[in-house]
């Protein structure tokens, strides 16, 4: 199995608009070594007592982290947008599916905009402080 570590970190930082700079302080790990994690050059791991920090910090799982279930995660998230697509008609079933979406896939840009087009136009309760507190986190 190839991990795609590297990859990945460089995604997760690059979708934060952070700079390596500004993620090593926020480990408390050195510039350098967020840049040799990063380097597909060369095959260079954080410590493994460190990775779920890494993945809380980004919000996916150490798994997702690591690129170990890319296939299943990508096949999941097809299957929410299914159901998502089946309740066209009915918003509040739809921001519940987002929702559900939402936790498991937070750094996700297209879950975020359905959850802010949804909750601004598409569902009646659009007002509960539930869907007002979801659509300004994904803004």
């Amino acid at each position: 199995m190839k991990l795609e570590f590297a990859k990945n970190l460089r995604e997760l930082r690059l979708r934060r608009d952070l700079t390596q700079d500004e993620l090593a302080e926020e480990l408390g790990v050195s510039v350098q070594t967020v840049s040799r994690w990063e380097s597909s050059a060369k095959t260079s791991y954080p410590d493994i007592e460190l990775l779920p920090a890494i993945a809380g910090f980004f919000g996916v799982t150490v798994d997702e982290l690591l690129g170990c279930s890319k296939a299943q995660s990508d096949e999941r998230l097809a299957k929410y947008w299914e159901e998502v697509n089946d309740c066209k008609d009915d918003g509040n079933k739809r921001m519940s599916i987002l929702r559900q979406m939402y936790k498991e896939y937070p750094n996700n840009f297209d879950v975020m905009y359905n959850i802010c087009w949804t909750g601004t136009y598409g569902v009646s309760n659009r007002f509960e402080p539930e869907n007002v507190a979801l659509v300004r986190e994904c803004a």
